[in-house]
């Protein structure tokens, strides 16, 4: 049997491999409620388990605090989405939700990550009751360092149309996809 060339325990996707895709979990429940236009806590059953979740009306918003791993890629652009269901069903009707906000690596200044709305997401009528999944967007590349921090204001806006659903959204998850490279990093504070 010949010889193999296996990468070092820290590469994902071998040695200049393509790396693999991780969560960046931003827990809408775990969040502060802003003073003014924060979704409510609403009482909701699925199949027959009755919990609370936050439901956001057009202008609600939140701020989620999310840091970056050590595995990740540094200096990309990371997708970021919402995982949500809907109070009610409602066909035709619309919403969106969009993002605003900060990010830093250590050491650095706090840049914008400017504006990134999803689009208009057309309501099916079947959604409620449902895992649904919403890509709002990409967050800038600047996570030049290890632990990058982003500062996120997660805002359910009106429909660029106008033909809002009167139904809250239930957003369970604000998330990001980032690309890893390593499993981790060497030092505490930088990728070598």
């Amino acid at each position: 049997m010949g010889k193999t060339s296996n990468p070092t325990p820290r590469e994902i996707g071998g040695a200049g491999g393509a790396g693999t895709y991780d969560d960046m979990l931003g827990a809408v429940s775990m969040a502060r409620q802003p003073a003014s236009n924060a979704p409510t806590w609403t009482s909701i059953t699925r199949d027959g388990v009755t919990f609370d979740a936050l439901a956001f009306d057009t202008g609600d918003k939140i701020p989620l605090f999310v840091q970056t791993s050590h595995g990740v890629q540094l200096n990309q652009l990371i997708e970021n989405h919402i995982h949500w269901d809907i109070t009610g069903n409602d066909a035709g009707d619309e919403f969106q939700f969009q993002i605003t906000g900060v990010g830093a690596g250590i050491g650095e200044a706090f840049q914008s990550i400017g504006t990134v709305k999803s689009g208009d997401v057309v309501l099916a009528g079947d959604e409620m009751g449902k895992h649904n999944y919403l890509e709002i967007g990409e967050l800038p590349a600047i996570n030049t360092t290890v632990s990058t921090l982003f500062v996120i204001i997660l805002e359910r806006i009106a429909p660029d149309d106008g033909n809002d659903t009167t139904e809250d959204i239930i957003v369970y998850f604000n998330d990001s996809h980032p690309l890893l490279d390593t499993m981790g990093s060497l030092n505490e504070d930088s990728k070598s």
